[in-house]
């Protein structure tokens, strides 16, 4: 009986937990300005060389804001806005940041390596 009992309590606790991620996602979904500014900061202006859409002051990349936004009001997605540009303009368009994880691996890497380093130079003492 206890096991019983033990059991659908973890079981409606796990239904619970997962209801609330699923909410959590759902209710997060990004507004159309967030995900005009996230694409923004995603796609590469052209004429300045390595700014996004979003910083450039450019009138070329205020044009292509606007086709952004414009996408975005015709319930294109992300991913389907990225590839039309990619198309259009070629790969390099899309800024990519997947190599941003470097940045943030880095110092944990050197820390442990610091902390190898130290032990290995520590020696035991000698006693008399």
């Amino acid at each position: 009986m206890r096991d019983r009992v033990r059991a659908t309590v973890s079981a409606a606790v796990t239904l619970a937990l997962a209801g609330i991620v699923v909410w959590g996602i759902a209710a997060d979904a990004p507004s159309d300005a967030e995900r005009l500014e996230d694409l923004s900061a995603r796609i590469a202006c052209p004429v300045c060389e390595g700014s996004p859409i979003g910083a450039s002051p450019s009138t070329y990349a205020r044009d292509m804001q606007d086709l952004v936004a414009e996408q975005i009001a015709a319930g294109a997605t992300d991913d389907e806005i990225l590839r039309f540009f990619s198309d259009r303009y070629g790969p390099g368009i899309i800024l990519d940041a997947s190599g941003a994880w470097v940045l943030w691996a880095a110092p944990a890497v050197l820390a442990a390596a610091g902390v190898w380093l130290a032990a290995g130079r520590r020696r035991p003492s000698e006693t008399p």
